[in-house]
């Protein structure tokens, strides 16, 4: 998912193997995808694994409008590199990225992050990985939520309720009914 819109407009980044593409779709019509081109400023991007496309999304064209009998199965996520390759091993449930060099991925229920070469940074352990900012993530963890660093060190303990990234290294954590505001 690589954008969200008001009026139930979205995009999606899919990939048959070959090619990239953006699936843009909104509630004022049908599906429409075209060929992404050119480079993705020297980076891995999110995509969406798909096979069994009907019709190849070649044959439709480079941007055209999906009619009602196009379909295809979903895999799961991966990073791509600029060549088309997948960068990343394995197949993921999510995948967010959440700054230039992160992504915040799901697999089994359990999240961690990537790096931009599709390396894990950050073990699947948690039960949600959110925000990122410079080389921080918010996390939970039985029920409560934190912020580590991409070396999985605990910047903030996960000890808050609510946990929100306010600005300029600053943190808004929620306690024993009790807002408070942390410094990192």
């Amino acid at each position: 998912h690589i954008s969200g819109g008001y009026g139930g407009a979205f995009s999606y980044l899919l990939s048959d193997g070959k090619d990239v593409y953006i699936y843009s779709v909104s509630d004022d019509g049908p599906g429409r995808t075209t060929k992404l081109t050119g480079d993705f400023n020297n980076k891995s991007i999110p995509v969406m694994i798909i096979q069994n496309v009907k019709p190849s999304i070649p044959e439709l064209c480079d941007s055209c409008v999906l009619g009602d009998d196009y379909s295809y199965d979903k895999i799961g996520y991966g990073l791509m590199n600029q060549k088309g390759e997948l960068v990343t091993t394995e197949v993921y449930d999510t995948m967010d990225r959440v700054l230039d060099y992160y992504v915040a991925v799901s697999s089994n229920g359990k999240h961690g992050y990537l790096n931009d070469n599709g390396q894990e940074v950050v073990p699947l352990e948690y039960e949600s990985a959110e925000y990122v900012y410079e080389e921080y993530g918010i996390v939970s963890k039985n029920g409560k939520y934190g912020v580590i660093n991409m070396d999985n060190q605990v910047v903030i303990d996960l000890k808050y309720d609510k946990l929100s990234y306010y600005g300029h290294n600053t943190f808004v954590g929620y306690q024993n009914g009790e807002w408070k505001v942390i410094f990192s």
